[in-house]
């Protein structure tokens, strides 16, 4: 692994571990967020318009023509606290791929025909989504949970009425128009010196504003105490969520750690509620951890089942979780868990997108860029009392909670 300066004037570094794994490489780009609320949510709604629109003298047409037989392509992305690009090329195309991020940074295409056929498309692919029970009831419940904030929930068919080419290009040539914080991570089959030539000619020329971004707190007013919700909507089967935010370490040990904790709760569950109880289409439980604004968690369970069902297995799940608070459950499930997560990081390990993504997330949330590579001593840690530990941080509900119930039309 090589910590590599080859942008003018130290404005970029660019971080390369030099893996071959397939005859690809993946990029993955990084730098931290100050957008406002409002800002958040226009770009978001723009950033599928910029793969239509182009760059140059090309629009999508002419540039899908001008790329016959050749594999390079990248792709903005924005986050609630980071924004980058995304991309993947093969090895005889990289320039290719290099010479995308610059053009889209320096000369986007902001053109009103392309706009509307974007908004259009989005917006009919969001209306035929929300016809799924199960996502409509998982966008009901991020609108409770998160008060509504934008940063927070997903799009709504009327969330894209408003948007104007003006400011999609505003806020685009702000977000993107200054790389003085980006990091490029770059994985795959390459020449380190050909990878050289074009970080010195495309990314050390891209623009810098010199100025300090910092993570802004979005405010965002989640619900307190305890609540419960109750709907109708859609038909046949009944939908279950409970939801727990709190405070929360962030750490590579303990994002492991929440992982094979809703490994064997998920194993639990399967076993008491669906297979003993038989009333269920589905259980789940899982914890999200966050580093911004500050460490926080959101614990999450949801089942699908028979409606006049509901209360009951609810009251099950629960159940199965205090079982794990408490120390209930056979050392079989721990091993489980760990074989699960041990496999899983092997085949992790083949694909270029996870060194990608991780050295990408962890430098975005202020770990070790090499993190990744602490698995196998984190997980000699993980044991019964381990997963009980974290089951007391993560899966209590008893404090804060929010149970939403959604029963099919009457």
């Amino acid at each position: 692994q090589n910590g590599l300066d080859w942008g003018q004037n130290s404005r970029i570094i660019g971080i390369f571990p030099l893996i071959v794994v397939k005859y690809f490489l993946k990029l993955w780009i990084t730098f931290r967020s100050q957008l406002c609320r409002v800002s958040f949510e226009q770009l978001r709604k723009g950033l599928s318009y910029m793969m239509t629109s182009g760059f140059g003298s090309f629009d999508a047409p002419s540039l899908q023509k001008a790329t016959v037989g050749k594999l390079a392509y990248v792709y903005p992305r924005i986050e609630t606290f980071r924004e980058g690009w995304s991309g993947e090329c093969s090895p005889r195309d990289m320039e290719l791929m290099f010479q995308m991020i610059y053009l889209y940074s320096l000369r986007p295409r902001f053109n009103s025909d392309a706009l509307s056929a974007s908004l259009t498309q989005m917006r009919a692919f969001v209306q035929n989504s929300l016809l799924d029970p199960s996502n409509a009831f998982d966008d009901t419940l991020d609108h409770i949970v998160y008060n509504h904030h934008p940063l927070k929930t997903g799009l709504r068919p009327e969330d894209l009425d408003g948007v104007s080419l003006e400011q999609v290009e505003r806020i685009f040539r702000d977000r993107f128009g200054d790389y003085d914080d980006f990091s490029f991570c770059i994985v795959g089959n390459f020449d380190e010196a050909q990878l050289r030539q074009y970080c010195e000619v495309y990314l050390a020329n891209l623009p810098t504003l010199k100025r300090k971004d910092k993570i802004r707190d979005p405010k965002v007013k989640s619900f307190t105490g305890k609540k419960e919700v109750r709907f109708n909507k859609g038909s046949e089967r009944g939908f279950v969520s409970n939801v727990s935010l709190g405070k929360a370490e962030f750490s590579a040990a303990e994002l492991l750690g929440v992982n094979a904790l809703s490994i064997v709760a998920n194993e639990k569950l399967r076993e008491n509620v669906r297979e003993n109880m038989s009333g269920t289409y589905g259980v789940s439980f899982w914890t999200t951890l966050t580093p911004y604004p500050k460490p926080n968690f959101r614990a999450n369970t949801w089942l699908g089942c028979d409606p006049q069902r509901a209360e009951e297995l609810n009251k099950a799940v629960f159940a199965t979780l205090d079982s794990i608070r408490l120390g209930n459950f056979e050392d079989k499930f721990v091993q489980n868990a760990k074989t699960t997560q041990q496999k899983r990081y092997e085949e992790s390990l083949t694909k270029n997108s996870y060194w990608a993504s991780s050295m990408s997330s962890n430098l975005g949330n202020g770990l070790s860029i090499d993190s990744l590579m602490d698995f196998p001593a984190i997980q000699q840690s993980i044991d019964k009392a381990a997963i009980v530990r974290m089951a007391n941080k993560y899966a209590t509900f008893d404090k804060n909670r929010l149970s939403v119930y959604m029963f099919p039309k009457e």
